[in-house]
């Protein structure tokens, strides 16, 4: 298994050391590790969001399973799936409590998990195995519908539950109107999401797009990719929500947008 491991690892190993190790270098940018302190309330929200992630009632059975263990009532082989998939998620939380973590960075522990889970569900507690089912399938069935009325599902607190997937593309067809407007056909932007999405929506517009040059390690794929020119000497449209300051010349104001809805909302 191991020698299998290390064929399928080993493009990607080579890769990285041909590239300045650029995955552990971005894993450490995203993990916010050059600014280490302690969040217990960060901490408390990934562990539970864990329940969200597998479903409640399996990441109930892997609890369970784990007290199992600590009280030597589990077989060996529950041991061993413990060992394959509790550390993950313990590993994971440390890093939320300490820096920045993301629900779905425990996911590989859920391999192992989910096997163990079933496993002891079905000797211990069938009914919990169905309700699992039924409960983690509606949600399954659901998510697909969620985007038909992602305007319509709205929090308490007035903001859409899916506003991460809403009003980037309405963005990117603004900035293409300013571009259009002006004139000027090439567009710079620091944010790594705004360049996403300017690519994806207007790919089939006569506008070349450009992430600005990176200070250092590239922060993104664009940075890495699609840098300005250091040579281009034409004038571009530049996104940003910082404060713009220019070395020759003092930037033109074209626009200002504040898209009440979606992603960007009170951006």
């Amino acid at each position: 298994a191991m020698f299998a491991a290390m064929i399928v690892a080993s493009p990607n190993i080579w890769w990285n050391l041909s590239h300045d190790i650029t995955t552990v270098r971005h894993t450490e940018d995203i993990a916010h590790w050059d600014s280490l302190g302690f969040n217990v309330r960060k901490g408390i929200e990934f562990f539970l969001a864990q329940f969200g992630v597998i479903g409640p009632v399996i990441f109930f059975a892997l609890l369970w399973s784990t007290g199992r263990m600590l009280a030597g009532r589990n077989r060996p082989e529950e041991n061993l799936l413990v060992w394959l998939s509790m550390p993950v998620v313990m590993l994971i939380t440390l890093q939320a409590l300490v820096a920045k973590a993301y629900a779905n960075w425990a996911v590989s522990a859920y391999a192992a998990g989910t096997i163990l889970a079933v496993w002891l569900l079905y000797r211990e507690w069938p009914k919990g195995l169905w309700i699992s089912l039924v409960l983690n399938g509606l949600v399954t069935l659901l998510f697909p519908l969620a985007p038909i009325f992602a305007r319509d599902l709205v929090l308490p607190n007035g903001r859409e539950a899916m506003a991460r997937t809403l009003g980037r593309s309405e963005l990117s067809r603004q900035i293409g109107a300013v571009a259009r407007k002006e004139g000027i056909a090439t567009i710079v932007a620091d944010n790594r999401d705004v360049l996403a999405d300017l690519f994806h929506t207007l790919r089939d517009e006569p506008i070349r797009i450009f992430a600005r040059q990176p200070s250092g390690f590239p922060a993104n794929y664009y940075e890495q990719v699609f840098a300005l020119p250091a040579t281009l000497d034409v004038p571009v449209i530049y996104v940003t929500e910082e404060t713009l300051a220019c070395a020759s010349s003092a930037p033109v104001l074209l626009d200002g947008m504040h898209p009440d809805h979606g992603y960007y909302s009170r951006r």
